[in-house]
């Protein structure tokens, strides 16, 4: 059974290759901030997440173009609690419908549990 995030959290300043975003914030600011509409796939929408971070320099090699991870105003971003396995044909929207279903269903607060997606986390 998944064990609560909370005391256990551990910091992750933006470069750390473990920083997750929360799930509240994939609900509440990742959707507005790339404008994910319903039905748009991981591959409608990886433009705009690389778009975000491309005029940022990278906290991991120096060189320009960041992660969506160490570009994001996630306030509650820290050492990634999960990891989503996924294809970038999934709905953006299904996939943080799942990730909230998740947290109820292992009674976990949304601001608690950060999840590692390789499509924002990796800076590719």
């Amino acid at each position: 059974s998944p064990r609560p995030a909370g005391p256990m959290a551990k910091p992750a300043p933006r470069g750390d290759p473990f920083r997750g975003l929360s799930i509240a914030w994939l609900r509440e600011g990742f959707l507005a901030d790339l404008a994910v509409q319903d039905g748009e796939r991981v591959y409608d929408i990886e433009p705009r997440i690389r778009a975000r971070g491309e005029a940022v320099v990278c906290p991991r090699d120096g060189r320009p173009g960041a992660a969506y991870v160490d570009v994001a105003e996630d306030p509650w971003a820290a050492r990634a609690t999960i990891m989503l396995s996924y294809t970038w044909g999934y709905a953006v929207t299904d996939i943080v419908s799942a990730l909230s279903r998740y947290c109820g269903d292992s009674s976990q607060a949304f601001d608690q549990v950060r999840v590692w997606v390789c499509c924002l986390c990796v800076n590719q």
